[in-house]
């Protein structure tokens, strides 16, 4: 098995046969200016080019949404994948194996798991061709009468992958008949055990595929096709190897095709059953996915993050799905996604919608869909009688504690005003009392960062640091649960930006950092840069002399868990042109200009102590230091 070093040696050689302009290739047009390739930014949507990217050192950047990184991250991003779902699709396209590292598990484990995976991955995806298959038959007629009253077109059924189960062996002789074993079929959740025989799992069900980002078939839902069913209406696969329920969403793996399409997803719609999702899809809102069930999870919560910033949960139109619809807002919330909540007319979920409206009428749900807090306090209104004091009492109090949460105090005082108007109250009265509630919030906030910076203490940011805690099994690491065997990384905070200069230190340590031959300055100019680049500035100094062709790379992977995207920012610094005489001219006027700013300032210190100074001598000698920084300023250049 393999150390940290070989897993690193591996990741190197993994990014040198996946070059970043190959990669990118595959995913938008690049057209090369210069020594930089430029290209419209898959990430967001955009008519003008300002994606970029060095060949040379194996970085992008993009100038309107800021994303960058190496090819890994360019896969991660594209994809939607985590950094080790990354590295295996990278090594796939490489033909290259992924070491294994040591940990608790042995290799021929992690290495039967594998094959286990990939035998019922192919049992999955066989199943799924079966079941589709089966509505060319005519014992498929109840499906189909079901489909024709679902109003769903032969090119829909055909685009989710829609199936049938004709009944309870039917699919055990046929994927027997195809070599897999009986412990397979349960493995896979297709088949079920009762009495020792094995029985189709969705038996007599419309079979809904369920299928990851990868477009790997991993489960299936099936539909009753009953008309008074004695059993769940919905049926999900059992968890398995494959399939997880907690961390997949229905129609996901449109998302992604979306996504590779350089189409910018600006909102997601969550449902809660499949058909909900495909009727959408159908009216032309394919952005819709579904949960596996009603209770959203923290995991499906950052599967949406990934792929847009905004969501619209919208559950059935009674009160049980309403009810569903909040216990799901704060986990979405909490991973950082604007909510807003779509409420259906009583007794209806989307497909009646559409069926009865049309998009048209959807769109108008939409479009009046609630913002998280606004909601939250319709509902409390409707789950108290403000007709009673007890009633209004309990409204108040909890809807003032909802308020006292939001950071933003604009917001708290547009949402103070519609607590008092829903109860008929004094807003100063209100007020009053929603200060005793933001103190009691901000003591209680303060106790959740104490205990969250104490567990902050076991996690890293950036990936490459990640690979270095690496102890161990990487089967199943994610970026949760990696953590660092050594001092914690903490995010760094950068002063306010000096637009005058800014441009200039990013450039001069661009310059320093990729080695260039005219960016060596003999002399230590760390007091030429502001406090926000001087770590940064420290390193490269210190290591210059013994740096080789891939600083660029190591003062990446050593600065990115504090620096985040600025240090893409400054190692893609595209100032450079293919005239080196002009690139090192700009060099010395960039140089020159943080040079110009430090005797400004040691100008402007002088004058002020002349105005404090009394001693004739002192003044003297301040006159003459003066002096030489203004004859320094009228030279214009850079005296070391």
């Amino acid at each position: 098995m393999a150390d940290n070093k070989v897993f690193e040696d591996f990741l190197n050689e993994l990014k040198q046969k996946n070059d970043l302009v190959s990669v990118a290739s595959r995913y938008c047009s690049l057209q090369r200016k210069g020594r930089y390739y430029w290209a419209r930014c898959p990430f967001h949507g955009e008519k003008t080019p300002s994606l970029c990217i060095n060949e040379y050192d194996g970085f992008y950047y993009c100038y309107g949404c800021h994303t960058g990184g190496d090819v890994i991250r360019w896969v991660r991003n594209i994809e939607s994948l985590d950094f080790m779902e990354a590295v295996q699709l990278l090594a796939s396209w490489a033909n290259m194996e992924v070491p294994q590292i040591k940990g608790k598990s042995d290799s021929e484990e992690i290495e039967k798991r594998k094959k286990q995976k990939e035998r019922l991955g192919a049992l999955t995806k066989e199943a799924a061709i079966y079941y589709r298959n089966n509505l060319k038959l005519p014992e498929a007629k109840v499906a189909w009468d079901y489909i024709k009253k679902r109003q769903l077109e032969p090119e829909i059924v055909t685009k989710f992958g829609l199936g049938y189960s004709l009944g309870f062996n039917e699919i055990v002789e046929y994927l027997y008949s195809k070599g897999y074993t009986k412990q397979e079929m349960l493995d896979s959740g297709v088949c079920k055990e009762k009495d020792g025989r094995l029985y189709d799992a969705e038996a007599t069900r419309l079979i809904f595929p369920i299928i990851d980002v990868y477009g790997q078939v991993i489960a299936f839902c099936g539909r009753t096709l009953e008309s008074d069913p004695k059993f769940a209406k919905y049926l999900n696969t059992a968890d398995t190897p494959l399939f997880n329920k907690r961390k997949t969403l229905y129609a996901i793996n449109y998302l992604k095709k979306k996504r590779q399409t350089a189409q910018k997803i600006e909102y997601l719609i969550l449902c809660e059953g499949q058909m909900d999702v495909v009727s959408l899809h159908k009216a032309g809102f394919d952005t819709a996915v579904a949960s596996m069930g009603t209770a959203l999870t923290v995991e499906q919560a950052k599967l949406i993050k990934r792929f847009a910033d905004t969501v619209y949960i919208c559950y059935d139109g009674d009160k049980a799905g309403q009810s569903a619809t909040l216990r799901g807002l704060d986990i979405l919330a909490e991973n950082n996604l604007t909510v807003k909540v779509v409420t259906l007319p009583e007794g209806l979920d989307p497909d009646d919608v559409i069926k009865k409206f049309g998009a048209e009428g959807y769109q108008k749900c939409l479009d009046k869909a609630l913002p998280l807090t606004e909601y939250k306090i319709a509902y409390i209104k409707r789950q108290n009688d403000l007709t009673t004091a007890d009633g209004k009492a309990k409204f108040l109090n909890d809807s003032l504690e909802l308020v006292a949460q939001m950071p933003d105090q604009i917001a708290q005082e547009v949402y103070l005003t519609l607590v008092a108007k829903h109860a008929n109250m004094n807003k100063d009265f209100l007020r009053r009392e929603l200060d005793n509630k933001i103190v009691e919030w901000q003591e209680k906030k303060q106790k959740m960062l104490e205990e969250a910076r104490a567990l902050e203490e076991q996690k890293v940011v950036s990936d490459t640091e990640k690979l270095k805690a690496l102890a161990g099994e990487y089967e199943g690491a994610t970026d949760d649960n990696l953590v660092a065997p050594k001092e914690e990384i903490k995010q760094k905070v950068f002063e306010k930006v000096d637009p005058s200069t800014d441009r200039a230190e990013k450039y001069l340590l661009c310059a320093m950092v990729h080695q260039k031959p005219y960016a060596f300055v003999k002399s230590n100019i760390r007091d030429l840069f502001g406090n926000n680049y001087r770590d940064l500035y420290d390193y490269y100094y210190t290591n210059r002399d013994s740096a080789t062709e891939s600083f660029a790379l190591e003062v990446h992977d050593k600065f990115y868990p504090s620096y985040g995207n600025r240090i893409i920012e400054i190692i893609n610094n595209f100032a450079e042109s293919d005239d080196e005489e002009f690139d090192a001219q700009f060099f010395k006027d960039c140089l020159w200009r943080l040079y110009q700013k430090k005797l400004e300032q040691d100008q402007k210190r002088i004058n002020e102590e002349l105005t404090k100074e009394s001693d004739t001598q002192k003044r003297q000698e301040l006159i003459v230091e003066l002096a030489k920084v203004v004859d320094k300023l009228k030279s214009k250049k850079v005296d070391l």
